[in-house]
């Protein structure tokens, strides 16, 4: 039976390694840090500095915020209805359409946004140009309008 030994201390020396050649780093985790234990991981990345984190699933990061408290930021890659769990445990939200942000946009009040743009991989995120403006236009309106209705 073939077995796999993960060795952390060579997981660590990466993660210093890469810290040295840039500051800002965010650090993949999705699929429970592709099967290298998610727990184990962020907080190896914690201790080296890397404090910003990125996956796909709800569950994991909730598994972030606990392990990590409240020195972390952490990104959701997937679209998310969830808007409670945002709030409730500080999870950036993936701005993946026009269409997800017309259709939520008053429920992303006071959510940290990023905008994905879509690229040459046509994965999710805005298609072109005129989409991001787009996107752009409706997100400055929304929180014009949101300042206005403070005000009065």
């Amino acid at each position: 039976m073939a077995t796999i030994e993960l060795n952390y201390n060579n997981i660590r020396q990466n993660a210093i390694n890469l810290k040295e050649q840039a500051q800002d780093i965010i650090a993949v985790v999705k699929n429970n840090a592709y099967n290298l234990d998610l727990r184990e991981c962020v907080k190896l990345y914690s201790e080296v500095g890397i404090n910003y984190f990125a996956t796909t699933k709800e569950e994991e990061c909730k598994i972030i915020r606990e392990t990590l408290g409240e020195n972390a930021n952490i990104f959701l890659l997937n679209p998310t209805y969830d808007f409670a769990l945002a709030r409730e445990y500080n999870i950036e939200i993936n701005i993946v359409s026009l269409e997800y942000l017309k259709e939520n946009i008053e429920r992303l009040k006071d959510l940290t946004l990023q905008l994905e743009f879509a690229g040459s991989m046509r994965r999710a995120g805005a298609k072109n140009l005129e989409e991001v403006l787009e996107i752009i236009f409706h997100l400055r309106m929304s929180l014009m309008v949101s300042m206005k209705k403070k005000k009065s």
